[in-house]
């Protein structure tokens, strides 16, 4: 049901690759996340590293159709880039104000294009600024280090909750 997320040989080359665990974590999270949508929500899935792109142009209904499509995007996720959280947040106030609700996962601190973590209150002021109107509920699920430091107040400020995604078992190294 998952693609590669059941093929042997990728889950061998996760275990032998202490970095490609954090992707399968984060798309375990978000496959769950999918799955669990009526088919008369509405969503997009706008991935990030050091570029961001966005699945459809706008938000779709839940339905098995766009399910399985989005579930198709999500196996061919791979781990590359920085995380740049400034570059997602733009995106989503920029495309998809029609959203009441936005989940955001991250697995570390917010950097810049060279890797280098950045002070993210100035991020989240402008969190603040984007949202005064649309009022999205911003839920926020984390691992790595420091994604707890920026995305505790994300989701704090903005009517969410933060949750620190523990992985199964076999996902830990």
């Amino acid at each position: 049901r998952l693609g590669r997320l059941t093929d042997p040989d990728w889950l061998k080359w996760l275990d032998d690759n202490p970095y490609a665990v954090r992707i399968k974590r984060a798309k375990l999270e978000l496959a769950s996340i999918i799955a669990d949508l009526p088919p008369t929500a509405k969503f997009n899935i706008i991935a990030y590293n050091s570029k961001c792109t966005a699945w459809q142009t706008g938000l779709v209904f839940a339905n098995d159709k766009h399910q399985a499509a989005a579930k198709k995007f999500i196996d061919k996720l791979e781990p590359r880039g920085e995380t740049r959280t400034d570059l997602a947040i733009a995106k989503i106030f920029r495309e998809n104000l029609e959203a009441d609700t936005v989940y955001f996962l991250s697995d570390g601190y917010p950097t810049n294009d060279r890797g280098e973590a950045i002070d993210f209150n100035p991020l989240l002021e402008a969190v603040n600024h984007l949202n005064r109107f649309p009022r999205l509920t911003i839920q926020c699920l984390g691992f790595g280090e420091g994604a707890a430091q920026f995305l505790e107040p994300l989701a704090e400020q903005n009517a969410g909750t933060y949750r620190q995604i523990v992985g199964p078992p076999e996902l830990k190294k």
